[in-house]
């Protein structure tokens, strides 16, 4: 559960740095409430943008605070960008899985299990909806075996990936995402 990874995550920071919740806020750019939300679990959905902060204070990858195990987590490589560009890499992405694999936003969604607007609305240029939500991001990562990271552009594509995805170019001429 994204929950109990983040909560699991942050109180092993606190143990090994031996930091005060007040110096893990500071240090991860974020408000003690927050904190104190995440390390109580009353925060089941954390922003991206908080996620970011984490991961950028500790140069870690996001995957790693969420729990999960990518292959392609092998970089310590990772771009400080905003939260907006993060987004806009994401929608990105979306847009050229869908375009790639011939896909409709509907059917990507309901193959995950989530509501068919969602990601609908996120990738319309003309939408108001900015972000998609942490656990959403989870499950399509989860979906597409892929790197939040990747996704969202704080880190580039594995070598092993940019291997991959040379050979379907040159026996489909198309590059995936």
């Amino acid at each position: 559960m994204l929950v109990s990874s983040i909560q699991k995550f942050l109180t092993t920071k606190l143990k090994e740095n031996n930091y005060s919740r007040n110096e893990l806020a500071n240090k991860c750019n974020i408000s003690y409430a927050v904190l104190h939300n995440l390390l109580k679990a009353t925060r089941p959905n954390p922003s991206p943008e908080t996620l970011c902060k984490i991961a950028d204070s500790f140069n870690i990858s996001i995957d790693e605070i969420v729990g999960r195990v990518h292959s392609s987590n092998n970089s310590n490589i990772y771009n400080k960008q905003s939260v907006d560009q993060s987004m806009v890499n994401l929608k990105t992405y979306i847009n050229h899985y869908l375009e790639t694999n011939n896909v409709t936003p509907i059917k990507l969604a309901q193959s995950m299990g989530i509501g068919d607007g969602a990601i609908t609305e996120f990738i319309q240029d003309n939408n108001r909806k900015k972000s998609l939500g942490t656990a959403i991001i989870v499950k399509l990562a989860n979906h597409l075996d892929v790197s939040i990271d990747e996704m969202i552009g704080r880190t580039s594509p594995s070598k092993e990936k940019i291997v991959k995805q040379s050979k379907s170019e040159s026996i489909v001429g198309i590059t995936n995402p």
